[in-house]
């Protein structure tokens, strides 16, 4: 492996272990399926999670995530073999650097979609939401039968991940930059939507190779220094209105080095069923609302160009003038519109000399919350 430093140490969990290789490593440690060391949270549970299948042992999760409590892995090559519950498929997948239930970096596999662009994505977690949204690069199709096993292989080092499925010698998706810093945490199974069986689970840890750790720089023109208002409910304030703010408390944040402002970081997302189209409309979807402001600064009066990505719907004002608004939620724009952030839209921006308030209503129905906003020369 390119990565190198392969540690010896190698967990593995309902499977054959794996020997250990190179001189001063650690041994093999053999951890049992069902041992005390999981803690497991399933929504939608059918008895015990761990059971026997096709002869192997393994962890059955339809809607939630199960965390195996020994040990931290900053860096490492995580596996295993996936089965959906039933045929239709559901998302099954492999959590890894877990610093809580709420907080952990994901792949997982999508078995209703097999052989689509959506196959296989990176979402990683945070604040207990999903992302996905915020990442559209951060998918590949694969072939992933509902009949038999499926290999998954997620091999991660510093900021980067590699994504194998089945027998696939070069990697079927690849991660530049994780979500999240190295930092050494636990591993896990999450499901969503029936999510289904994860068998021969096994961790082998990466040692004395800091793996890839430089980080771009958001492009030029990026805002990247932003102000959060807390945290509110989309049916109880007009978004399309200039806020009174008098009384809110403001947070820092700063977008991340891929210009994405990631609201997830600070708040959770609305983490119930997509509403409709008519339901967004009147107001009557429950989701959650920020407003985030911004400085600009003008040397004289002019009108700059905005590019601006959203997930999932925004109205954009300029000192107090509302300018902008613009949907992009899951199945908005148009049926099966997945809503994944993108700079596509533009917005004229006419700017007084000296300083400029930009504020921007953003609101969220799931799958990701935030923005990308970039200013033309």
């Amino acid at each position: 492996m390119s990565w190198g430093g392969f540690a010896a140490a190698l967990i593995a969990i309902g499977g054959a272990l794996v020997p250990s290789t190179g001189e001063g490593s650690d041994p093999v440690v053999p951890v049992m399926v069902d041992g005390p060391e999981w803690t497991v949270e399933d929504a939608s549970p059918s008895g015990s999670p761990f059971v026997e299948i096709d002869g192997r042992r393994a962890i059955h999760l339809r809607r939630g995530v199960a965390v195996f409590e020994r040990g931290q892995t900053r860096d490492g090559v995580l596996e295993a073999d996936l089965r959906p519950t039933a045929a239709n498929g559901g998302f099954l997948g492999l959590a890894f650097r877990v610093q809580s239930r709420e907080h952990f970096e994901l792949v997982y596999v999508r078995f209703g979609h097999s052989g689509q662009a959506d196959a296989v994505q990176y979402d990683p977690f945070l604040n207990g939401s999903i992302t996905w949204q915020l990442h559209p690069e951060a998918q590949a199709a694969a072939a992933l039968p509902s009949d038999r096993w499926t290999h998954l292989r997620i091999v991660f080092a510093g900021t980067r991940a590699k994504i194998f499925v089945g027998d696939a010698s070069k990697p079927t998706l690849v991660v530049p930059n994780l979500s999240e810093m190295p930092v050494s945490g636990k591993i896990g199974v999450f499901s969503l939507a029936d999510g289904g069986y994860v068998s021969n689970l096994r961790l082998t840890p990466l040692v004395g190779t800091a793996g890839p750790s430089a980080t771009p720089a958001p492009a030029k023109g990026t805002i990247v220094d932003w102000q959060v208002s807390p945290s509110l409910d989309v049916r109880k304030i007009d978004p399309s209105s200039y806020p009174a703010t008098d009384n809110w408390t403001w947070r820092d944040l700063r977008s991340d080095p891929s210009g994405i402002l990631v609201v997830n970081r600070i708040y959770a997302s609305y983490t119930g069923f997509p509403p409709t189209r008519a339901d967004i409309e009147a107001r009557r979807a429950p989701g959650r609302l920020v407003f985030a402001r911004a400085t600009i600064r003008s040397d004289r009066p002019r009108v700059r160009a905005l590019d601006l990505g959203y997930s999932d719907n925004v109205t954009v004002f300029l000192n107090g003038r509302p300018l902008y608004t613009g949907a992009n939620a899951l199945g908005y724009r148009e049926a099966g519109h997945a809503g994944r952030i993108s700079l596509s839209d533009k917005v004229a921006l006419p700017l007084r000399a000296g300083r400029n308030e930009l504020m921007v209503a953003l609101s969220d129905y799931g799958g990701g919350w935030g923005m990308q906003a970039r200013l033309e020369p």
